[in-house]
């Protein structure tokens, strides 16, 4: 949770120092989702309007959010000073108000057209279409707009008038995605491929174990599900998954990645903890550092399945759907191979 405050603090950072100014209008360069944000500047210095990105592997996401400037770098301090006295207790119930007091605006979802293609094919899409405004195709990727047009009762119940006059607003300055929206070539990233070896990384499982991709070495193939817990498929799979762990042999095993849990993300731990227990799939999954959320980038849906071997080399094609006969002629093939 740290991170991701620490993070949005960033965000704002260079929000500000990086914007280029025409008379009060300020513009922010977002590479990673292909986005320009065109916003009066008074929004910036006056509401702490912010963006950032967030990596979830098939799925970016571009929250839009405002806070009290000075509610914001005092509470930043109140965090930092929890945490140097390492006191949990008290960063929780600092965080729980930060939250309350960070008020969402809009939230942009970007998925590259060949993502969106593959995975409508197997069924896959992480968010309801319905329930989002389409905003269409732009430089190879599609885009969506998710708007909050209330504040919820928590909020309400502990923000000042001048804190809510702020986020209406900054609600009607964006109001409508063709003012403040502007589409720019995405960075590329690279595609998940055969003879990839996979990052350094150092991580957790879902029991709060260390793990490392020293983890590969133990065995000659490791067999890596990529899944979400908002996966339909990837869930239905599990029970599959869990009787077919039982049956490997001794050099190969199973591991998971949970694609949308980072370090300290207790709750989404929790949840596809609960889903591996009632597969009865206890296979180690590992949720996201930085290295592995960036590699997950390159995945063109979930679940994606690759065979690694004992360095974390790519054997074979990603095998892209909860395709348990082409797992099953993957590990056979990669074995006969050795």
């Amino acid at each position: 949770m740290l991170k991701r405050l620490v993070c949005a603090l960033a965000a704002l950072l260079l929000m500000l120092m990086t914007v280029s100014c025409l008379a009060q209008t300020v513009t922010v360069d977002y590479d990673e989702a292909g986005i320009r944000l065109r916003v009066d500047e008074a929004l910036l210095s006056q509401y702490g309007l912010e963006a950032y990105v967030e990596n979830y592997g098939t799925v970016l996401c571009l929250p839009i959010t405002c806070m009290n400037p000075e509610y914001r770098e005092n509470a930043f301090e109140q965090l930092l000073e929890a945490v140097e006295a390492e006191n949990e207790e008290q960063f929780d119930a600092l965080a729980e108000d930060y939250y309350a007091h960070q008020n969402l605006l809009n939230v942009v979802f970007i998925m590259s057209s060949e993502q969106y293609a593959k995975t409508k094919q197997f069924g896959q899409m992480p968010f309801d279409e319905t329930q989002l405004t389409a905003l269409g195709e732009h430089n190879g990727y599609m885009y969506w707009l998710s708007s909050h047009d209330a504040l919820d009762e928590e909020a309400l119940a502990v923000q000042s008038e001048a804190e809510i006059a702020g986020w209406q607003a900054c609600r009607e300055a964006l109001s409508s995605p063709e003012e403040f929206i502007e589409y720019i070539p995405v960075v590329s990233q690279k595609t998940v491929a055969r003879g990839d070896v996979l990052p350094e990384f150092a991580t957790k499982d879902l029991s709060g174990n260390d793990v490392t991709s020293a983890i590969f070495a133990e065995k000659d193939v490791t067999i890596i599900n990529f899944w979400g817990t908002y996966c339909g498929p990837c869930i239905n799979e599990m029970p599959e998954l869990g009787a077919w762990m039982r049956e490997l042999p001794e050099n190969v095993q199973l591991i998971g990645v949970v694609t949308d849990a980072m370090l300290g993300d207790e709750k989404t731990a929790q949840k596809a903890a609960q889903i591996l227990a009632q597969a009865d799939a206890p296979f180690v999954s590992l949720v996201l550092d930085d290295a592995l959320a960036q590699y997950c980038s390159g995945l063109v849906g979930v679940p994606t399945t690759v065979l690694v071997d004992s360095e974390g080399r790519v054997i074979g094609e990603p095998i892209l759907g909860a395709q348990m006969n082409a797992y099953k002629s993957a590990l056979a093939e990669a074995l006969g191979a050795q």
